[in-house]
């Protein structure tokens, strides 16, 4: 799940639970994506509080969200063209193909 959907989620839920802040931080850390760029991120840098993990959450979205859309205007196709024949796998032949090729020559 991409963390803006994930924040905004917790968010939703968050504001209907009656306990403290420092639960909250506790509880979003442990809900983010193992291993994750962001995780990697709150891990080194740790936030002191949930306003200000929320924060960093927000802008590592919008840095997310601006390299998204920077791919996407730079995106040109023929940077990926399509793959070649050869590097298909074979096609497979039914026998009612030989069938119709042996009808054909008749």
């Amino acid at each position: 799940e991409p963390l803006r959907r994930y924040i905004e989620r917790f968010n939703k839920e968050a504001v209907q639970v009656n306990t403290t802040d420092g639960m909250k931080k506790y509880l979003l850390e442990r809900g983010l994506r193992p291993r994750s760029d962001f995780a990697k991120v709150v891990g080194i840098e740790k936030p002191r509080s949930l306003d200000e993990l929320l924060s960093k959450a927000q802008s590592y979205i919008q840095y997310e969200e601006r390299e998204v859309a920077d791919a996407i205007r730079h995106y040109r196709p023929e940077d990926n063209p399509p793959p070649r024949e050869s590097n298909l796998p074979p096609r497979e032949s039914s026998h009612n193909e030989g069938d119709m090729k042996r009808n054909d020559r008749s």
